[in-house]
């Protein structure tokens, strides 16, 4: 061992809480991947560590990470946080867009008798004795 390492040790995180939170950040990691290896994969990847570090933490076989092993995860699963919340927003964004150009459209489209679709009470507003509908206009 280097003289400087056994004066001054690098620190390590034991406790448990923290290895958990690492952990719950290789769950998050790897979310929507088809099997538990695929997650790893790509979890190892989005935290900056090795498959097989991110095995071994998943499966609760380290007793320590690293400080610097600590916060490089966390910054690194942060970042993915806000990567995954900015398209979540692009998307509810996007999908608002198309709701409201569609709605616009029967609007325009619909007879006159009928009023337009955005006065019309949603369908879980409906309320009871309403009759339920198929897209194709049979009853349910």
């Amino acid at each position: 061992m280097h003289h400087n390492q056994q004066v001054n040790p690098p620190m390590s995180v034991t406790d448990q809480a923290l290895i958990d939170e690492a952990r719950e950040w290789l769950r998050d990691a790897g979310d929507g991947a088809p099997t538990t290896k695929a997650s790893l994969t790509r979890a190892a990847k989005e935290l900056g560590i090795s498959f097989n570090r991110a095995w071994a933490i998943y499966y609760g076989r380290v007793e320590r990470l690293w400080a610097v092993e600590y916060l490089s995860m966390k910054a690194c699963a942060e970042a993915g946080k806000a990567r995954r919340i900015a398209r979540l927003k692009a998307e509810i964004a996007r999908l608002e867009t198309v709701d409201a150009a569609i709605t616009a459209r029967l609007d325009t489209e619909a007879p006159p008798s009928l009023g337009a679709v955005a006065d019309q009470p949603a369908a879980s507003e409906a309320g009871e004795g309403a009759t339920a509908l198929t897209p194709r206009g049979g009853r349910l």
